[in-house]
């Protein structure tokens, strides 16, 4: 599979700082590429700002699903 590339819109510097211009060009991100092929299921655990799900849902195709998951504590259950 090529670069993948895409638009992202992030509003602070650290998580700006992390993603660069929305390329997944590093050791990790290729990796779980490829291992992915057209028609799979995926499960994004811990999306984040969701760089990793539109990658996965590119890799997997119009066949494929991804499953994006964001863990939170929510602020009224602190107790």
């Amino acid at each position: 599979m090529g670069p993948v590339r895409y638009d992202l819109w992030i509003v602070d510097q650290l998580a700006d700082d992390w993603y660069g211009e929305g390329r997944l060009d590093f050791a990790e991100a290729r990796w779980c590429l490829d291992q992915i092929e057209p028609g799979m299921t995926i499960a994004d655990c811990g999306a984040h700002h969701g760089n990793f799900t539109v990658a996965f849902a590119h890799a997997t195709g119009m066949s494929g699903k991804v499953l994006a998951l964001v863990v939170m504590k929510l602020p009224w259950r602190n107790k």
